[in-house]
């Protein structure tokens, strides 16, 4: 067989062994915990979100997301440890909403990561919607389960109590000057009352 055929033949056939190889998958997860709820106006709310590579891949890069509704204002993030793969991340500006960003280089199997963000409570009434979302960010690698990319934390209002007035503490000097005024008042009062029945007949 000349050498041109035989270099074409096995070129072809390495090549088509390539194209028939599947692309790699991995199934990325996310699940989500909010406290407490309910929870008041002004109060803090913290999310504590968890990112896990089931597989079948490792060191796949990936991004996960915290989507803060208008309803709150961000407060702080605790990224977890860094070792073995760093997290970068973005945030909010303090006591705005947005969108709560980690990157990773590299996200291996088995490897559960929580991160928590804490954030104040600006809304007054109602239910606040919060979401988690977890996506592979090298676009080689696929996941075959979508489902489980999303998680969704609602956390309901409840009313502030009402504020107590509290009531002045008076001095001695002002209850004398009180007792004072409301016995001389008495004197007045039965004066008048003299006046106009007359006289005693006793």
């Amino acid at each position: 067989m000349p050498t041109r055929l035989l270099f074409a033949l096995c070129a072809w056939i390495f090549t088509g062994a390539a194209l028939a190889q599947p692309s790699p998958t991995t199934d990325y997860s996310v699940t989500i915990t909010d406290a407490p709820d309910p929870i008041t106006t002004g109060a803090t709310l913290t999310y504590a979100y968890t990112v896990e590579n089931l597989g079948p891949s490792s060191g796949m890069d990936m991004a996960v997301e915290l989507a803060l509704p208008p309803a709150v204002g961000f407060v702080s993030l605790a990224e977890p440890p860094g070792a073995p793969y760093p997290f970068t991340c973005t945030t909010p500006a303090v006591g705005a909403s947005g969108v709560v960003r980690c990157a990773a280089t590299g996200f291996w199997m088995y490897s559960p990561r929580t991160f928590t963000v804490e954030v104040k409570v600006l809304a007054t009434s109602g239910t606040i919607t919060s979401t988690a979302t977890v996506m592979p960010t090298n676009m080689t690698f696929s996941d075959p389960d979508l489902a489980n990319n999303t998680a969704v934390a609602i956390t309901a209002i409840r009313p502030s109590a009402p504020v107590a007035r509290a009531v002045p503490a008076m001095s001695l000097g002002a209850l004398a000057a009180l007792a004072a005024s409301c016995a001389l008042l008495g004197v007045v009062l039965l004066q008048c009352h003299r006046d106009a029945t007359g006289p005693d007949q006793g």
